[in-house]
């Protein structure tokens, strides 16, 4: 049994998590949740030193604006809404908002084509999320983020406990490594500096987890997990990813971890 994870992945034609998923890689075919509703975020309080401008405005520099909404996910559920989650991007003090009773979300103004770290924050069943991501160039209302429970997480822990050297500490961070196109197995994935023993598995090639393999073998749930990851600021820890027919590339390699958060980091490896 694998990580009870919805794949972030699709086929070669280009569906998977897409410009408006978690990842900021691409997608042609995945329309994404509906239209989001309208939040009110402290960026529209001055006392938060945010500025109220309307998308498609000029701010004071002349730099046009964008709306950036969709859906906290959680993972381990068929891609449910999770309502009342707490969101913030990291670094830019009063981007706060809470998702709605869908999970619905909406940031604004944010500047476009920005790399910006998005953070769901830990509650008491579900572990915090990091995901990367660059804004748009348009308004969009189809950026899934998401998040996984401590439910899915501690039955993965209870299969791979007989195996561990050390056991799991959620208060420690933990990477997520997704594939976004699901022919692409026997990609290898590694880290720099390198996971300590016991602290990462891949599903095989029917779904069981094997720990100290960081190859992606199981086409429905194509991922790399490592746990008792040490918190780190952005850079610290780097990822490449090779296959041996097709180009790999990191959607975004500079993150950071956070205790008793999971960073999502896809690979997005093509056919030629």
């Amino acid at each position: 049994m694998a990580l009870a994870v919805a794949p972030a992945c699709g086929d070669d034609d280009g569906a998977g998590t897409g410009e408006g998923d978690s990842s900021g890689g691409s997608s042609s075919e995945d329309t994404g949740p509906d239209p989001v509703t309208t939040m009110t975020t402290s960026a529209d309080d001055s006392s938060s030193g945010g500025a109220s401008v309307s998308v498609g405005e000029s701010t004071s520099t002349g730099e046009s604006t964008v709306i950036v909404g969709g859906q906290v996910q959680d993972l381990g559920a068929g891609g449910a809404g999770i309502p009342d989650a707490a969101i913030s991007i990291q670094d830019m003090p009063g981007f706060e908002t809470v998702s709605d009773a869908m999970g619905n979300y909406e940031f604004a103004p944010l500047p476009p084509a920005t790399d910006i770290t998005v953070i769901v924050d830990p509650n008491a069943e579900y572990l915090g999320s990091v995901i990367a991501l660059t804004t748009p160039t348009e308004d969009e209302d189809s950026q899934r983020l998401a998040q996984i429970s401590y439910e899915t997480v501690n039955m993965q822990i209870d299969i791979l406990a007989d195996m561990m050297p050390q056991p799991a500490d959620l208060e420690q961070a933990i990477i997520i490594v997704r594939l976004l196109q699901n022919t692409a197995t026997g990609a290898t994935i590694e880290l720099d500096p390198a996971p300590a023993d016991g602290t990462y598995y891949a599903p095989d090639s029917m779904g069981f987890p094997v720990l100290n393999s960081s190859t992606i073998d199981f086409q429905l749930l194509p991922v790399v997990v490592y746990f008792n990851v040490a918190p780190g600021d952005a850079g610290a820890i780097s990822i490449t990813a090779t296959h041996p027919e097709r180009e790999c590339t990191v959607v975004h390699p500079v993150f950071p971890t956070i205790g008793s958060h999971v960073t999502l980091v896809d690979v997005d490896c093509p056919a030629p």
